[in-house]
């Protein structure tokens, strides 16, 4: 069952990069699987790394749509997936149903909902390089996960973002902002 809507997102949600997230979960749901850096890359590589997860406890952190939670289900995984916007939650229980334990959680906050050492494998995709400070997060990861747990993530490269947004300077850590065509 999903938390109470009064937790704080992952981005803020006067954001506009919160406000897009809830703008586009429909059209995500409906087309990213089909994108090619989505279809063609980044999942293969992502899933290429997992560990053996049948019968395992697996997070889904930063599940979004939900694709990573079906496969992850349909594979023989016991999951929970989790993510700050309630849309994208929507659009998981669409694709899933409520085989899983669907929360609405910020990854900058404790995720006191999931017991100590309890986690066999943690997967963070394409998410983790929207939090600003690491140390939180992966402190919380170490909580849940068991002893010779694994955390496999994807995360954008930054040297896309400095090429795309033509920035002078590669090691500068700045605010940058993109408009999604959704087309």
């Amino acid at each position: 069952m999903a938390n109470s809507l009064n937790i704080k997102p992952l981005i803020n949600e006067n954001s506009i990069s919160f406000d897009s997230y809830e703008k586009m979960a429909e059209y995500y749901f409906e087309c990213v699987d089909t994108k090619p850096f989505n279809a063609y890359y980044e999942r293969p590589a992502t899933l290429s790394l997992l560990p053996d997860i049948n019968g395992k406890k697996v997070l889904d952190a930063g599940c979004a749509a939900g694709w990573y939670s079906k496969w992850l289900l349909d594979n023989g995984a016991k999951v929970t997936a989790i993510d700050f916007s309630p849309h994208m939650i929507e659009m998981t229980r669409k694709r899933i149903g409520e085989q899983a334990d669907i929360r609405m959680a910020d990854l900058n906050e404790p995720l006191n909902f999931i017991e100590d050492k309890s986690i066999d494998v943690i997967v963070s995709s394409l998410t983790l390089h929207y939090i600003k400070d690491w140390n939180p997060v992966m402190a919380e990861f170490n909580r849940i996960l068991k002893p010779l747990g694994s955390l496999v993530l994807s995360v954008h490269h930054p040297f896309m973002d400095f090429t795309y947004f033509h920035r002078e300077n590669y090691f500068l850590t700045e605010i940058i902002e993109d408009e999604w065509d959704t087309n």
